[in-house]
């Protein structure tokens, strides 16, 4: 069961030290990675459960604290091999309580990702449960029972108690406890030079519409199937590529809301498919977004009925996956010709569009969502500060800029390219 213990806790450490790893990965850079090992093993989207709101803590990686616990129980582990049977009930009590406060706090993430409000995770799950088993482990290996164990706890003066209560054992247990807490703290301070190490780059608007400006702006084929919303005739277009199942695309989705909100009747939105899944995009090796083909080809039957925009929030809206009942809700919600819209779930037309799409996006280097175009230049950040000053920047420029280029072709920079390009501005 000794034995048992350790490789538990040793696989929890390597998998929390690569799960913080890709974390520090995604913060530092703004290209896309390559496939990380959840990707390819259990084809699931674990990036984006790391690099949404909730897998930080206080500013720290949850993957951080993950290393800082399983780094501290190993600890607790190997200390009787060191201090013999001296130190070795007090090391299993310890483990015990962290043991159940760690449990607590995976029972917590679980639920979070069960309801949605994460992306399911396979790796973080794994850590989770390996917090649970350890539980009925350190009890078994303490030889108490539950009530035995709370009553040695309640009692302090018990942990430094043994059946030869000498002076010498006092010490050794003190300083096997201490130095558990110390080694605690350099592993929390090692995680944290970490993070320091792979900062983001720092924000800089300058340099943000400097290098917008300096992309090429491509003519993008926009139609009458696409859905819009804006004046036709609005002083800038933003092309948005997106993914009903991508949790990136759903916060973009309601910062977007308010970017169009604070330039009203001035920006004109297309909307364009780009699921990442495999079943519609054939470009894919791996299905990251399972369902989302699915989920495309439904808004653009509800686009048929002219209830684009309305089914779009409703999809986005949702804190966990879709099932039957809830789109049948949706349907009723959004006031849906229920026979129309499933006779327009079989149209092939419905599908060709959405592969026409897919087909555009390859073809614009999309390799990821949300991407979004705006005046017909991509932008590399999508934050909502960052989408504001780049259209403010094109509000600015539309009297110089010329007509946009055909696909694939650079257009000639503007004044405010030139102005900007010969400032001092930082590099990314």
């Amino acid at each position: 069961m000794r034995l048992l213990s350790i490789i538990f806790l040793i696989l929890g450490l390597m998998i929390s030290i690569y799960l913080l790893h890709r974390h520090l990965q995604l913060s530092e850079s703004s290209e896309p990675l390559e496939a990380g090992v959840c990707q390819t093993v259990f084809k699931a989207d674990c990036d984006a459960t790391l690099k949404s709101p909730l897998a930080r803590v206080l500013g720290l990686p949850l993957a951080g604290l993950g290393v800082v616990f399983y780094g501290t129980l190993l600890i607790l582990a190997l200390l009787p091999f060191c201090l013999g049977r001296y130190i070795e009930v007090e090391a299993l009590l310890v483990s015990f309580v962290l043991s159940i406060a760690g449990a607590i706090a995976g029972v917590i993430l679980l639920v979070v990702m069960l309801v949605g409000s994460t992306p399911f995770c396979p790796l973080c799950s794994l850590v989770h449960v390996i917090s649970f088993s350890l539980v009925p482990v350190f009890r078994h290996l303490s030889g108490r029972s539950l009530k035995e164990i709370i009553a040695s706890l309640a009692s302090i003066g018990k942990l430094a108690k043994s059946n030869e209560a000498s002076s010498e054992a006092v010490a050794l247990k003190t300083a096997g406890l201490f130095s558990v807490f110390l080694a605690s703290v350099i592993i929390g301070q090692w995680v944290l030079i970490q993070q320091l190490l792979h900062r983001p780059p720092e924000y800089d608007v300058r340099h943000a519409i400097a290098s917008f400006s300096l992309t090429s702006r491509i003519d993008i084929p926009v139609n009458s199937a696409d859905p819009k919303t804006g004046p036709e005739d609005a002083e800038v277009q933003l092309v948005v590529f997106s993914d009903f199942k991508c949790a990136a695309c759903k916060r973009f989705a309601a910062e977007l809301k308010q970017l169009l909100a604070s330039v009203p009747g001035k920006v004109r939105l297309v909307f364009k498919n780009f699921p990442l899944n495999s079943a519609c995009n054939k470009s894919l090796k791996l299905d990251l977004h399972p369902g989302s083909c699915e989920a495309a080809l439904m808004a653009e039957a509800a686009r048929r009925q002219n209830k684009f925009w309305s089914f779009h929030d409703a999809l986005f809206e949702m804190d966990h996956e879709l099932d039957k009942q809830e789109i049948e809700q949706i349907i009723k919600d959004v006031e849906l010709d229920v026979a129309t819209f499933e006779s327009d779930l079989q149209c092939d037309e419905c599908m060709s569009k959405i592969e026409e799409d897919i087909d555009l996006g390859l073809r614009l280097g999309v390799d990821e969502t949300p991407v979004v175009f705006v005046g017909g230049r991509r932008a590399a950040d999508v934050r909502f500060e960052t989408l504001r000053f780049l259209i403010m920047a094109e509000f600015a420029n539309r009297s110089v800029v010329k007509p946009p280029q055909k696909l694939g072709r650079h257009s000639e920079s503007s004044p405010l390219t030139a102005e900007l390009a010969e400032s001092s501005i930082p590099t990314k």
